[in-house]
């Protein structure tokens, strides 16, 4: 893979992510416009990541049948062809149009999760992947932030419909590194298979490791619904203010990012993910009791996701490269990563939302409950003395 490669890749990856979330400081404004209820402004969320969650399997096929190039390709035109839905249900004043929009933008920009990491894992040689999937946590972070921020910033000083706007220059955008990323499949040929101290049934490391991967996006798109709905209801925060605070949440994950190759000298990424969820543990715990104690304040709520997004920035590179390591076809084990990563999110959003009536109390319990159930498998595992450190 050359340089050239690389940076429509790592632009290519994090599309997906980005648009999800470029919404996210609007949402007070966008249940005011279309006059909806909570559950309903969940549908915002929830259709994207079903039109990521559904596409799955069929980015995966097409990507054996056409190529894997040519299906990121063809996932930017559906995603223009949401982006077009979206700008139009929002113009019309037509809720049912606009999430449309949303869940073709998604089923279109999941090709890239789908058949990017695979492309990765097969051209790029297999000493190069734990840095690569380190810069492509930073670029997910900084392009997730920065577009918060600028659409806060859009919401507040011009209109919501500026913000929505965006989402087609950006869309056509991504036709740039979609043509200029190579359609040659030869694959980088590995001198020797990695030496994995685990045999194994491969589909289930592959499904295990993609739920504990799952945390991140879990707790991503939690946050993109519930805080700017805490920050606006509880503590009366601006759209450009919860931008500012967000924003800040970019360094904490570039710091666990960046810290996560000198702890994968010390220790196995298994007991690097067991370390980070009991972190998260922690974290819930502590926002429950400030919240419970009516000690909370603004500042302590944002530290509380700072101290959550510090370990994810750890845990994403770990869990990827896990989960893509022990299925010898990438393709499929980027398929399954990404089923699961994306469906465990539309999961929570669906029964949090229906489950609490107040979002704190529906953020905190569904990530300490999702936490809890992965830490208690990787425990087992841990126990029965198996080490997944990739040689």
């Amino acid at each position: 893979m050359n340089r050239q490669e690389k940076i429509c890749i790592v632009f290519l990856i994090p599309a997906a992510t980005v648009m999800a979330s470029f919404l996210s400081p609007a949402l007070g404004l966008l249940q005011d416009y279309f006059m909806v209820s909570k559950s309903t402004l969940s549908s915002v969320v929830t259709y994207y990541l079903a039109g990521c969650l559904l596409s799955q399997p069929l980015w995966g096929a097409t990507g054996k049948k056409i190529g894997k190039v040519r299906s990121i390709r063809l996932g930017v035109g559906t995603a223009l062809l949401g982006s077009l839905f979206l700008i139009t249900g929002w113009y019309i004043h037509y809720f049912t149009l606009f999430v449309s929009g949303r869940f073709l933008i998604g089923f279109g920009l999941s090709a890239h999760l789908v058949c990017g990491f695979a492309v990765v894992k097969e051209r790029l040689p297999p000493a190069s992947q734990r840095n690569f999937f380190t810069l492509i946590t930073v670029i997910f972070t900084v392009g997730t932030y920065s577009s918060m921020m600028l659409s806060g910033f859009m919401a507040q000083h011009y209109s919501l419909g500026a913000v929505v706007a965006c989402y087609l220059p950006v869309c056509l955008a991504l036709l740039v590194p979609a043509w200029c990323l190579s359609e040659d499949e030869k694959h980088f040929k590995k001198e020797a298979a990695p030496k994995l101290l685990l045999q194994s049934n491969t589909l289930f490391l592959t499904v295990m490791f993609s739920l504990t991967l799952a945390i991140t996006t879990l707790i991503a798109y939690m946050y993109a619904f519930y805080a700017p709905l805490i920050a606006t209801h509880n503590f009366g925060l601006q759209p450009q203010a919860y931008s500012i605070y967000s924003f800040f949440t970019l360094f904490f994950l570039l710091l666990g990012s960046f810290i996560y190759p000198r702890l994968a000298q010390v220790m196995s990424e298994l007991a690097l993910c067991i370390s980070g969820l009991v972190f998260i543990l922690c974290a819930n715990i502590l926002l429950l009791a400030l919240y419970s104690s009516a000690l909370l304040t603004v500042n302590s709520m944002f530290l509380s996701f700072y101290l959550m997004n510090f370990v994810l920035g750890a845990i994403y590179p770990a869990a990827t490269l896990l989960a893509l390591e022990f299925n010898p076809c990438k393709l499929t084990a980027a398929t399954i990563m990404n089923l699961i990563k994306m469906g465990v999110p539309i999961v929570a959003l669906y029964l949090s939302s229906r489950l609490f009536q107040d979002s704190i109390h529906s953020f905190a319990y569904t990530v300490l409950g999702y936490a809890g159930v992965c830490l208690l498998f990787l425990l087992a595992l841990q126990y029965q003395k198996k080490n997944f450190t990739i040689a």
